[in-house]
């Protein structure tokens, strides 16, 4: 219960149990706001300088197959250039909140490459300043069985017996 942690979603119900979780665990340091993503506005001076941003983007869901096997059945797959575009939005307007040294990471729960490399490769392109980054030094787990040649955490069914996941960590430079 230290520090200062912002929770941004734009489903205000989300929120809302978000707050009753943290006032039940008696953790006061969580900030809650509704906010869109996808909108590129942030007011001046607002939402900035952070040193940790997570975004868990929207995404098909197609990591989580293993325990939830109807998901092959929804529209997932046919959405995936949808999801990649929102993701990129996603990606790109919170780093624009990252303050210089900051550290952020683009998560989600599937291993499609449009949703996962294709996305953080796109941002580099259009973006100066950033890196891909893999230190370890304070991480509470082994991560290196997850790590691939690009830096990229990948948790793969079949390999890790858990669901699907990637996650990049960037650092902002300037």
């Amino acid at each position: 219960n230290q520090g200062q942690v912002m929770a941004l979603d734009n489903d205000e119900r989300k929120l809302c149990r978000l707050n009753q979780e943290m006032n039940r665990l008696g953790i006061d340091i969580v900030n809650t706001l509704a906010y869109d993503l996808e909108k590129p506005d942030v007011p001046n001076g607002f939402l900035q300088g952070f040193d940790r941003i997570l975004v868990d983007a929207p995404c098909s869901g197609l990591g989580v197959i293993r325990r939830n096997p109807d998901i092959r059945w929804k529209d997932s797959r046919k959405n995936l250039a949808r999801f990649k575009k929102k993701q990129l939005k996603f990606i790109s307007h919170a780093a624009r909140m990252l303050k210089p040294g900051g550290i952020l990471v683009y998560a989600v729960c599937s291993l499609e490459p449009e949703e996962t490399e294709e996305v953080v490769l796109g941002f580099l392109k259009n973006q100066t300043g950033f890196k891909i980054i893999n230190e370890a030094s304070d991480s509470l787990f082994d991560r290196e069985p997850f790590m691939d040649k690009n830096g990229f955490f990948r948790a793969v069914p079949h390999v890790h017996q858990t669901d699907g996941f990637f996650a990049a960590c960037l650092k902002r430079l300037k």
